[in-house]
């Protein structure tokens, strides 16, 4: 999608991480960075203008909290990737200056549904695939 490489996870829920931090391939303005989001995702619910400094990482959780969206900002994230904002993280952003882009749900399950597609398909040609929406 962006070139990025999985620097770590964070937070954790029942003994599972609940985020990723993703390094880029090289920090993008944000205003670029949004505008590749849209187009990777065919759309976006929501943006949250955050600082003015390049964006070098990205987090994205199964969570909004306060908590969470702290310590990713704390791990030197600049944008919150998530489906739907949720109001629990909304100070943290403010506080830290993070940009925050919500895709929604469905597109983000779509998205993640024709990468996993893309991985399975490349790990064993043979196999075939259907997804239902």
């Amino acid at each position: 999608m962006l070139g990025g490489t999985v620097e770590r996870t964070f937070g954790e829920r029942d003994g599972a991480p609940l985020g990723i931090l993703v390094a880029l391939a090289a920090p993008m303005a944000a205003g670029a960075l949004v505008a590749r989001l849209d187009e990777e995702f065919g759309g976006l619910e929501a943006v949250v203008p955050g600082g003015s400094a390049p964006v070098a990482r990205v987090a994205s959780a199964r969570a909004m909290t306060d908590a969470l969206v702290r310590e990713a900002a704390g791990l030197g994230a600049a944008l919150w990737l998530t489906g739907e904002l949720r109001r629990p993280g909304e100070p943290a952003l403010r506080a830290s200056g993070m940009h925050a882009v919500a895709v929604g749900h469905r597109r983000s399950e779509r998205w993640a549904l024709a990468r996993l597609g893309r991985l399975l398909g490349e790990a064993e040609p043979a196999m075939r695939l259907a997804f239902a929406y």
